[in-house]
């Protein structure tokens, strides 16, 4: 309501600008904005970098829509301790709210290993989608590529930090079918998956515990 009323006030001030001639602009108080914008909740540090969706062309056939997502944190704990819990797929479950579970396809656990996700879509079990695992090396980097529907890349990357920390980045770079059914899902899925990382920072730096 209220942005309702801001646009309806710059309306009728263009409006009366056009009638009373050129006047001096108005001095915009930006603190008043500052107060007004909601504050985000600190996550050990978690710094949003990017969350709007970007399209490598404009929309249209055979053209690809992209969004990346990147967040940074900081967490209690020395890499190897996080890397052990990123890396121990069965349970990723327990702390990332998309996953209803994850399974090994193969034996292979680490370079090359494939597994199956089964992902939610507002708690609800919806898709199974396959990744496979790109890179492998611990404790400071793991990627993986995503292989179904939702196809693209996504990264972490650990950094030994003082007092026995971890400084931690995810990324995330995904891309829809082409056409205007891959533009919807991205418009959608971006500010969904920006969500989803966030609290998945948030119960992984619970599940890590104090740094040893």
């Amino acid at each position: 309501m209220r942005h309702r009323r801001a646009v309806l006030g710059v309306l009728a001030s263009v409006g009366s600008h056009h009638r009373e001639g050129e006047r001096r602009p108005e001095r915009h108080d930006h603190r008043q904005d500052v107060q007004d914008e909601p504050e985000l909740e600190p996550v050990h540090f978690a710094i949003l970098l990017s969350s709007r969706p970007e399209c490598v062309a404009p929309y249209g056939r055979g053209q690809t829509a992209r969004v990346r997502i990147r967040e940074r944190s900081v967490f209690d704990a020395p890499p190897e301790r996080v890397w052990s819990v990123l890396a121990d797929w069965e349970q990723q479950a327990s702390w990332m709210p998309d996953v209803a579970w994850m399974k090994l396809d193969g034996i292979e656990r680490e370079l090359g290993a494939r597994l199956r996700v089964r992902t939610k879509v507002f708690g609800i079990s919806a898709t199974t989608d396959v990744v496979r695992v790109t890179v492998w090396e611990p404790p400071v980097r793991l990627a993986i590529d995503h292989l179904g529907f939702v196809r693209g890349r996504g990264e972490w990357r650990l950094v030994a930090a003082t007092g026995g920390r971890t400084a931690f980045e995810w990324e995330e770079e995904l891309t829809m079918p082409p056409g205007w059914l891959g533009e919807l899902a991205i418009r959608a899925y971006g500010p969904v998956q920006r969500a989803m990382l966030r609290r998945s920072i948030r119960n992984l730096s619970r599940l890590v515990g104090p740094a040893r």
